[in-house]
């Protein structure tokens, strides 16, 4: 479960959250279900986005889809990791199953992972969030 510490919360204590997507409904959807939550969010549209985003904003978490342009997520999970350990939560999320080559050394390296369509009930109660 993903909650805020007292000490990493901003200004208002929210969850911090990077949704990576290079889709841009399912970014803006899944950012605007996070934000009724009460989440702060910040989208980014590729892996390059999404480093920079963790580096400037401290997420408690990052959602990102596996397959995205310029850095691939097992790439990404993996500078997330050197750079960060297990500070940020990370969840994964593709439209391949689980077991597909392309993304399960992706979701190995990920706390949580989803295969598309999210569920985003059971993506609330890893965010410990109330929908």
């Amino acid at each position: 479960m993903v909650a805020p510490q007292a000490d990493m919360g901003g200004a208002s204590g929210a969850l911090r959250v990077v949704v990576a997507d290079d889709v841009e409904d399912a970014a803006a959807m899944l950012a605007a279900l996070l934000r009724h939550c009460g989440c702060d969010v910040w989208i980014a549209r590729d892996g390059h986005q999404a480093l920079q985003h963790v580096k400037e904003r401290q997420p408690h978490c990052l959602i990102y889809d596996v397959v995205m342009p310029f850095l691939p997520g097992h790439e990404l999970t993996r500078r997330i990791r050197e750079l960060h350990g297990s500070d940020i939560v990370l969840i994964a999320m593709s439209g391949y199953a689980r077991d597909d080559p392309r993304v399960a050394e992706t979701f190995d390296g990920a706390d949580h992972y989803f295969v598309k369509p999210v569920d985003l009930k059971a993506l609330a109660r890893v965010l410990s969030l109330d929908v």
